[in-house]
């Protein structure tokens, strides 16, 4: 069964990358109103129910440094689930906007089956491939749209699944691609991986984790995100920092130059081959008078600030909306600038309860990465860490944080220094909560 589940989560991570969309519309099984990655997860829950009556017979739990923040996001959620009931939002709204947090319930079925070292080398080769293949989605379509490569006239003949719709010539405007962009914070979290883990001389040497760093690069290129970009950067200076700590200067020379490099290979290409399209679309993000997405969010922040207002300290619970703005008419609780609209759903004090619990997690994953002693492992929790960090920063403009696409970020980082942890046989040290488990596990084999 462990076996079964392990190849289960990957199979769940894969489809997580390639279908962000909350509901995951794109790979819904036929005849049934569920997507491939919501059906694995009812797999895992009748293997974590049929494994959790055996650990209590056998009176022993897998060790996990995280049990409880999942406990405490999870309790977190359903208090201001209730809060938006009793502030009279609408319950579809209500249940849907807390997905999110909601969502680390599903670390209770991911973490006990993640115990071994080779099962994170494992997970982050499904991490590459599946953002390799948004990467090429997004490098094929957008050749399209900039090239005009089909005729308007032939785009007709194509059709992809559930009856999106999806035709070349208008491809931007349809749900499949917009879901490959939302995919876009997985490109980040790959491209900080790859970085990291190029600083390890053995891992370097296989130019493998070069060739994912130079894709996710030309994939952040492509997405002409200043979110993804600004969280990409500030994510790889947390990743050199650690590295200057360790004097592998060498070899963020090298990085850097790869960075510098790819950089001024795609401009210049945008410059000579797109017309300038590319460097456009990408610098028009920074433009905060004339571009149409700032223009929003400046509109955005005058009235979020209005209705924070109204509950400042409580906070008015999930579902909470504006009356006469909305930027999605099914989803009118969801505005681009996340943390603003935290404050309004949560309050002073449920975004000051929420910040303490993150602050915790990367706390106790700062702690695993000093402790680790095996290099390859210290690089991954590196990135991992590096990762949320720059999630972090991308969502100051983006609604990943109070959604489903950052709270899988966070529970995936989580999931990985469990096993480092378990690994690493580290003791319960200051930020690291002792389970008191791990000895009583019967795959000690009796010491």
């Amino acid at each position: 069964m462990g076996k079964i589940a392990e190849y289960l989560i990957y199979l769940y991570v894969f489809f997580m990358v390639i279908d962000s969309s909350g509901e995951g519309s794109l790979t819904k099984v036929p005849f049934v109103s569920l997507s491939i990655k919501y059906c694995i997860l009812l797999v895992l829950l009748a293997f974590f129910v049929f494994r959790l009556f055996r650990w209590t017979l056998e009176k022993i739990w897998p060790a996990n440094y995280f049990s409880r923040y999942l406990t405490m996001l999870i309790c977190f959620a359903v208090f201001y689930v209730s809060m938006g009931l009793l502030r009279g939002n609408e319950f579809n709204y209500v249940l849907k906007d807390s997905f999110g947090l909601l969502y680390y319930s599903v670390g209770f079925l991911i973490i006990p089956f993640l115990d071994r070292k080779e099962q994170i080398f494992n997970i982050l080769k499904v991490l590459f491939i599946s953002t390799l293949t948004v990467n090429a989605f997004l490098i094929i379509t957008e050749i399209i749209l900039i090239q005009n490569v089909i005729p308007v006239d032939l785009v007709n003949m194509l059709i992809v699944g559930n009856k999106l719709g999806l035709y070349i010539g208008n491809i931007a405007n349809t749900p499949f691609y917009r879901i490959a962009l939302r995919a876009g914070i997985f490109v980040q979290m790959g491209a900080v991986m790859a970085f990291s883990l190029i600083f390890v001389k053995g891992i370097r040497a296989s130019k493998l984790y070069i060739l994912y760093l130079f894709t996710g690069l030309a994939g952040l290129f492509i997405l002409f995100s200043r979110g993804n970009w600004l969280g990409f950067l500030v994510s790889a200076f947390v990743v050199m920092l650690y590295n200057i700590m360790d004097k592998n200067v060498k070899a963020m020379l090298v990085a850097l130059f790869a960075i510098a490099a790819i950089g001024s290979i795609s401009i210049g290409v945008s410059n000579i081959r797109f017309e300038s399209a590319f460097a456009d679309r990408f610098f028009s993000s920074f433009n905060f008078i004339e571009d149409e997405s700032n223009l929003i969010r400046a509109e955005q922040f005058e009235m979020l600030n209005n209705k924070f207002l109204e509950h400042p300290f409580i906070g008015g619970g999930y579902g909470t909306y504006i009356e006469g703005y909305s930027r999605d008419t099914d989803q009118p609780y969801y505005f681009e600038l996340d943390y603003l609209a935290m404050l309004m759903k949560f309050g002073i004090v449920g975004f000051a309860v929420l910040v303490g619990l993150f602050f915790n997690i990367l706390r106790a994953e700062y702690i695993a990465i000093i402790n680790a002693k095996d290099k390859k492992i210290k690089a991954v929790g590196i990135g991992m860490f590096a990762s949320v960090i720059g999630l972090f920063i991308t969502a100051a403009t983006n609604p990943y944080m109070n959604g489903l696409l950052g709270n899988f970020i966070v529970l995936f980082s989580m999931a990985i220094f469990n096993v480092i942890m378990n690994n690493e046989k580290m003791p319960a040290v200051a930020g690291i909560p002792d389970q008191g488990t791990v000895l009583k596990r019967k795959d000690l084999k009796q010491q």
